[in-house]
């Protein structure tokens, strides 16, 4: 696996425009993610899963993975000048294709931001040239795919339905993530209004609504038949799931109930979050199947180690039950879940290898 800048992109803070010169810092007292708040149900199951290696991965490592027809799709965290965002891999780890060109020209991508499937088409977001292309199959061709542009200065965003995404990120809303409707070029609704929480004394002092938002920061899916979404936080042990128009069903706090200290500052161009090295991070990465969700916790501290490469997989189902923990022998950022023969899949952070361990989850 070739060495990432994918650790220092995610450790940086977005930057946000604002006419006010000001250091301020944003104490980490007990701030309510969302009113309804749970605690989290204790697991009835911790499952060892050790991985073993099926082949040598010489490529960036993957930012999202994806399975579709017993093959696996990476969307890598980079690729070289004129190489491809996305490899496509039999269960052997063989490399059998690859997808979508880096570049500007027709029909490339310039950075890869996200991914994942909605049936059998295959969606991905440039946030570079900000473009959402959908094709037919990520498995064969196809002649002429077309994209639409996206209006919203965003890192990351997901398919809904033909003329809706979901994405966190400049939009000026309430909500923590919003439903874009990127034909009519408008938030058409969202998920977690922020004028229900408790606040941070620092944010009542004329800070734009956009660095209140930043602090909810994480990975969001939807559950594969669209019904369902869920959120995991990166500075908050705190997962929401909500029925996809946006009703919650529940918000699972802990096992840690952390709440960040960030210090916020702004100059006359920009300002941002600067994050303490102690930073504890909690969850990473998630992976949805239509049973459960795979959450990955770290509990890491941000400056230390490989925070968003975790050994720990918490599964919930979608009513926000605990099931299972899952304690892996290799760490790793993305990985993708074959509930068909019980199997995950995943590139090792130590190794760099294509990696697969069985598990049974009772």
């Amino acid at each position: 696996m070739i060495i990432t800048k994918v650790k220092l992109l995610l450790l940086c803070a977005l930057v946000f425009l604002v006419s006010c010169t000001v250091v301020m810092p944003c104490k980490g007292q007990s701030l309510r993610v969302n009113r309804q708040e749970t605690p989290i149900e204790k697991f009835p199951q911790f499952i060892k899963v050790n991985f073993v290696k099926v082949s040598a991965y010489t490529f960036y490592e993957p930012l999202e993975m994806h399975i579709k027809d017993d093959f696996i799709i990476c969307q890598n965290t980079d690729t070289p000048e004129n190489g491809y965002w996305f490899n496509i891999l039999n269960k052997q780890g063989k490399v059998v294709d690859r997808k979508f060109k880096k570049g500007k020209g027709p029909n490339e991508v310039l950075k890869a931001g996200s991914s994942g499937f909605d049936n059998n088409r295959f969606w991905h977001f440039d946030r570079g040239l900000r473009k959402f292309w959908v094709v037919n199959s990520v498995l064969q061709d196809t002649p002429n795919p077309k994209s639409n542009s996206i209006d919203l200065m965003v890192g990351r965003a997901r398919y809904y339905n033909d003329s809706t995404i979901i994405t966190r990120g400049g939009t000026g809303t309430s909500y923590k993530y919003d439903l874009y409707d990127f034909k009519n070029k408008k938030i058409i609704g969202g998920y977690g209004d922020l004028s229900t929480l408790s606040k941070l004394d620092v944010f009542d002092n004329g800070w734009n609504p956009q660095m209140e938002k930043e602090y909810f920061e994480g990975d969001f899916k939807f559950k594969p038949d669209k019904t369902k979404f869920v959120v995991g936080y990166y500075y908050f042990d705190v997962i929401e799931i909500y029925h996809a128009k946006g009703d919650l069903i529940k918000a699972i706090r802990g096992p840690l109930r952390l709440s960040p200290e960030f210090r916020l500052f702004a100059t006359k161009e920009y300002a941002g979050f600067d994050k303490h090295p102690q930073t504890i991070v909690a969850y990473t990465y998630i992976q949805c199947t239509d049973k459960y969700i795979y959450a990955a916790f770290s509990g890491n501290q941000l400056h230390g180690g490989s925070p968003f490469h975790p050994k720990k997989k918490y599964v919930f189902n979608w009513n926000g039950d605990s099931i299972a923990i899952l304690q892996l022998n290799h760490p790793v950022m993305s990985f993708v879940i074959d509930e068909k023969d019980n199997t995950i899949y995943s590139v090792s952070d130590s190794t760099g290898d294509f990696i697969k361990a069985t598990f049974s989850i009772e």
